[in-house]
Protein backbone atom coordinates (compact mmCIF):
# COMPACT_ATOMS: atom_id res chain seq x y z
CA UNK A 1 0.00 0.00 0.00
CA UNK A 2 1.49 3.55 -0.81
CA UNK A 3 0.09 6.71 0.20
CA UNK A 4 0.18 10.33 -1.53
CA UNK A 5 2.67 12.34 -1.14
CA UNK A 6 0.95 14.98 1.03
CA UNK A 7 -0.16 12.41 3.54
CA UNK A 8 3.68 10.60 3.60
CA UNK A 9 4.96 14.56 4.27
CA UNK A 10 2.35 15.15 7.19
CA UNK A 11 3.14 11.95 8.70
CA UNK A 12 6.47 12.20 8.64
CA UNK A 13 7.07 15.55 9.70
CA UNK A 14 5.10 14.54 13.10
CA UNK A 15 7.40 11.70 13.69
CA UNK A 16 10.11 13.83 12.51
CA UNK A 17 8.84 16.67 15.28
CA UNK A 18 8.09 13.63 17.99
CA UNK A 19 11.84 12.56 17.50
CA UNK A 20 13.11 16.05 17.88
CA UNK A 21 11.24 16.69 20.75
CA UNK A 22 12.59 12.71 22.41
CA UNK A 23 15.73 13.35 20.79
CA UNK A 24 16.49 16.92 22.35
CA UNK A 25 14.33 17.58 25.31
CA UNK A 26 14.25 14.29 27.14
CA UNK A 27 16.97 12.66 25.86
CA UNK A 28 16.13 9.51 24.76
CA UNK A 29 15.84 7.76 21.26
CA UNK A 30 12.52 5.50 20.59
CA UNK A 31 15.27 2.43 19.41
CA UNK A 32 12.75 0.82 17.16
CA UNK A 33 10.73 2.78 14.60
CA UNK A 34 9.51 0.88 11.64
CA UNK A 35 5.86 0.86 10.21
CA UNK A 36 4.92 -1.65 12.73
CA UNK A 37 5.39 0.87 15.53
CA UNK A 38 3.45 3.71 13.73
CA UNK A 39 -0.30 3.87 14.21
CA UNK A 40 -2.41 7.01 12.65
CA UNK A 41 -4.79 7.58 14.98
CA UNK A 42 -9.05 8.35 14.01
CA UNK A 43 -7.91 12.10 13.41
CA UNK A 44 -5.42 11.20 11.32
CA UNK A 45 -2.39 12.06 12.70
CA UNK A 46 0.65 9.95 14.16
CA UNK A 47 1.04 7.88 17.31
CA UNK A 48 4.64 6.23 18.00
CA UNK A 49 4.22 3.44 20.31
CA UNK A 50 6.89 0.65 21.51
CA UNK A 51 9.39 2.78 23.10
CA UNK A 52 12.67 1.50 23.83
CA UNK A 53 13.95 4.46 25.49
CA UNK A 54 17.68 4.51 24.78
CA UNK A 55 19.70 7.35 25.24
CA UNK A 56 23.02 6.59 23.16
CA UNK A 57 23.91 8.46 20.57
CA UNK A 58 23.76 5.55 18.04
CA UNK A 59 20.29 4.33 18.66
CA UNK A 60 19.18 8.32 17.57
CA UNK A 61 21.05 8.17 14.64
CA UNK A 62 18.96 4.93 13.80
CA UNK A 63 15.94 6.49 14.53
CA UNK A 64 16.48 8.82 11.63
CA UNK A 65 17.82 6.28 9.34
CA UNK A 66 14.85 4.39 10.36
CA UNK A 67 12.80 7.39 9.52
CA UNK A 68 13.84 7.52 5.91
CA UNK A 69 13.18 3.72 5.76
CA UNK A 70 9.69 3.84 6.79
CA UNK A 71 9.02 6.89 4.56
CA UNK A 72 10.43 5.18 1.72
CA UNK A 73 8.17 2.38 2.57
CA UNK A 74 4.91 4.64 2.45
CA UNK A 75 6.11 6.11 -0.86
CA UNK A 76 7.14 2.65 -2.82
CA UNK A 77 5.10 0.53 -1.12
CA UNK A 78 8.15 -1.68 0.15
CA UNK A 79 11.28 -1.47 1.97
CA UNK A 80 14.29 -0.15 0.22
CA UNK A 81 16.31 -3.57 0.46
CA UNK A 82 13.26 -5.32 -0.78
CA UNK A 83 12.48 -6.53 -4.34
CA UNK A 84 9.30 -5.17 -5.43
CA UNK A 85 5.95 -7.54 -5.77
CA UNK A 86 6.11 -6.49 -9.38
CA UNK A 87 9.88 -7.36 -10.03
CA UNK A 88 9.46 -11.20 -8.38
CA UNK A 89 5.96 -11.79 -10.39
CA UNK A 90 8.37 -11.02 -13.70
CA UNK A 91 11.72 -13.37 -12.51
Amino acid sequence: MTFSEAQCKKWVGQIISTLGFCHEAVDIAHGDIRAENVYIDLAGDVVLKNFKLNSERESKVMDVYAVGVTLYGLIFGHAPHEVPKYIKEEL
